[in-house]
């Protein structure tokens, strides 16, 4: 009887400039899914003591990693009111919340379909969760960049595991 063949080994993610990537996907994802576009990058201090929102999910494959953006809620609101159609004002807080973490499931999709690799991902369920804890620094490579948005800022982190 013929042995097995051995499992093929993912091939390691070629050197990427993660910087250029999340500058890709964020501009691609603002303009297609939520009719919106920065104004440039800027330091993710320029907003601040501004109320924001952030979330943050985990994706695995080859490389695995995590994705985190915190925005102001003043940016948030007319993305999330581009995004479902709807008026700002008839908007109720815990939706704005929800689109908040769609645009990081939405960014972390479109991130993982821009890596060249054979693996498929798994991503996890988005959630929301203080802007200092999705912020907070990682192990691994990271990259982390501010944009301007109207009536704001929005500010993604990517960070991939040891090793990608």
């Amino acid at each position: 009887m013929p042995e097995p063949m051995p499992e093929p080994m993912p091939e390691p993610m070629p050197e990427r400039n993660l910087d250029a990537l999340l500058d890709t996907v964020v501009a691609t994802v603002l303009e297609t899914m939520f009719f919106s576009e920065t104004s440039g990058e800027t330091s993710p201090e320029s907003d601040a003591g501004s109320p924001r929102l952030a979330a943050a999910l985990t994706f695995r494959g080859c490389p695995s990693g995590e994705l985190a953006l915190a925005i102001t809620t003043a940016a948030m609101r007319p993305l999330a009111a581009g995004f479902l159609g709807e008026d700002e004002a008839d908007l109720p807080e815990r939706q704005v919340g929800e689109m908040a973490c769609e645009l990081a499931n939405m960014l972390c999709g479109s991130m993982v379909s821009h890596l060249e690799t054979q693996m498929s991902f798994d991503l996890g369920s988005p959630l929301l969760m203080s802007p200092e804890v999705a912020l907070a620094p990682r192990a691994g490579r990271t990259a982390r960049k501010s944009w301007a948005i109207d009536r704001g800022t929005l500010t993604v982190v990517l960070s991939l595991d040891e090793g990608a």
